[in-house]
């Protein structure tokens, strides 16, 4: 969910101005590949990581269950992740080492779960004989934040290499629950005072408080620079895709496709913003915002597919690839034609020269298997 670059590639494009990441809003920007099943007809992909690694969920034969898998880059069939024993498991979110988390059932309840890398043995990061449990989300440090689902819910964070779950302490809470970590430890979800009260809520590092980012709001995702995407319900009324500034509480409205509604999943360390919104027609269409923009590009413009469309983009990495799901309930991974990702020319030497340095050290960093 949050993908993260090299600190002085993000220092370079701050000091520089440069636009990193751009789509031009043509048709073909991206090369369509279909993540398949295990049999079934059903895929559903939730996180990316900057290797082109995909985790998610696939259906087996006959529909029965669907398993948590795994994706490599080139590899046409997806990596059964397997369970805790019961039917079925869910893959949310991988980091930049490999390492997964998700959920997955006993039989009886589900329980957030860990893979190593490499691993398809499913490690609980819950008491098993607790209430269901989520993990929706880990950071490049190992950090992981989801959610227990005692009464009320309470959003939860595992520290690095622990399976003990510690509560993020937040007073007279109806419910709440984190959605995404950075690697600074920024954290982001919900936070409910009842039922009328339920605001998108930002937790420091260290702090046991949240900070409300506005009434009517919820967060999806945090980059390493501290922006943050959800949906806000502005003075119209209606749910917009909402991205908050570092530092700032009230969100900027994304806008829509024509419809009333919109909502943003993710964001890359660019602040390329991914989502869906609703047409002037009312049909849900996957959406991509170019960084600094409040205006939606409909991904079915960039992309050609051989039935069905896009609904709903759930990621993005700092490539620029995108984890999409389609109206036939196939998950699909975007990648960007090379002539529609530039790297604008117009900056000088000098920062040319550190924009290379910094993508060397990127690059050169060891992949993952």
């Amino acid at each position: 969910m949050c993908f993260k670059v090299d600190k002085k590639l993000i220092f370079s494009s701050a000091v520089f101005g440069l636009s990193v990441f751009s789509i031009t809003s043509q048709a073909n920007s991206f090369i369509a590949t279909q993540l398949n099943t295990l049999g079934g007809n059903v895929s559903r992909a939730y996180g990316i990581n900057d290797h082109g690694q995909v985790v998610g969920l696939a259906s087996l034969y006959g529909e029965q269950s669907s398993h948590a898998v795994l994706w490599q880059p080139g590899v046409k069939m997806p990596i059964d992740l397997g369970t805790l024993g019961g039917s079925s498991s869910f893959a949310y979110d991988i980091n930049n080492n490999g390492q997964i988390v998700g959920s997955a059932s006993t039989g009886r309840d589900s329980h957030a779960v860990f893979w190593e890398p490499g691993s398809t043995t499913a490690i609980a990061l819950t008491n098993l004989v607790d209430l269901s449990s989520f993990a929706n989300d880990i950071n490049n440090n190992g950090q992981i934040v989801g959610y227990e689902s005692i009464v009320p819910a309470r959003a939860t964070q595992w520290q690095t290499g622990s399976t003990t779950p510690s509560y993020l302490n937040i007073p007279m809470v109806h419910s709440s629950v984190a959605n995404a970590i950075n690697d600074v430890g920024q954290i982001v979800g919900y936070v409910s005072h009842g039922t009328s009260d339920i605001h998108a809520a930002l937790w420091q590092p260290g702090a046991n408080t949240e900070i409300n980012l506005g009434k009517s709001s919820w967060a999806n995702d945090i980059n390493s620079i501290g922006q943050i995407v959800g949906v806000a319900s502005f003075d119209s009324g209606v749910n917009h895709a909402g991205l908050w500034q570092p530092g700032s509480t009230i969100p900027i409205n994304l806008g829509t496709l024509g419809g009333d509604m919109s909502i943003a999943y993710a964001v890359n360390d660019f602040g390329v913003v991914v989502g869906g919104a609703k047409t002037l027609e009312g049909q849900g269409h996957a959406a991509l915002w170019q960084s600094g923009s409040t205006t939606p590009i409909d991904l079915n413009t960039l992309v050609s597919l051989t039935s069905g469309y896009l609904e709903l983009a759930l990621g993005i990495n700092n490539n620029g690839q995108i984890i999409v799901q389609s109206s036939d309930n196939i998950a699909y991974l975007l990648t960007p034609i090379p002539a529609n990702v530039p790297i604008p020319a117009s900056f000088g030497l000098f920062s040319s020269a550190i924009l290379f340095f910094a993508c060397f050290k990127l690059c050169t960093r060891s992949r993952v298997a």
